[in-house]
């Protein structure tokens, strides 16, 4: 919600206008998004991948780091603004590894409504 609110820097992306670029330019995807769909099984019309680390670090290639929304001093029982930019990163790049993956997935596998009732993530 933040990213939707503008808390980026003037020419900068976020990483929901990534993915907005993404969903509109379906014949210039970058290779990764490929790679990420082609993992994508449907079962009576759900669909399931294996996460991938490698494939995630590499789509984490297509964001831009975001600004610090940390203050230097603020801490936390798992640590200070540095590891906590760490975590919302990640989390950031698995959210869009699965939005990738079930909306591109579903695309690729021709399943009617682009994976909707899997947009959920289930861990």
């Amino acid at each position: 919600m933040l990213e939707m609110l503008g808390h980026q820097p003037d020419g900068s992306s976020s990483f929901m206008q990534i993915i907005f670029w993404l969903l509109r330019h379906n014949e210039d995807l970058p290779f990764i998004i490929g790679q990420i769909a082609s993992t994508v099984k449907v079962k009576v019309k759900l669909i399931s991948y294996e996460y991938d680390s490698y494939l995630a670090a590499d789509l984490g290639l297509l964001f831009a780091q975001s600004p610090q929304l940390i203050p230097d001093d603020w801490q936390f029982s798992w640590g200070g603004r540095y590891e906590t930019t760490l975590l919302l990163n990640a989390l950031s790049i698995r959210c869009a590894y699965h939005f990738i993956a079930i909306h591109f997935g579903a695309t690729a596998k021709g399943l009617s409504g682009a994976g909707g009732d899997d947009l959920v993530l289930v861990v």
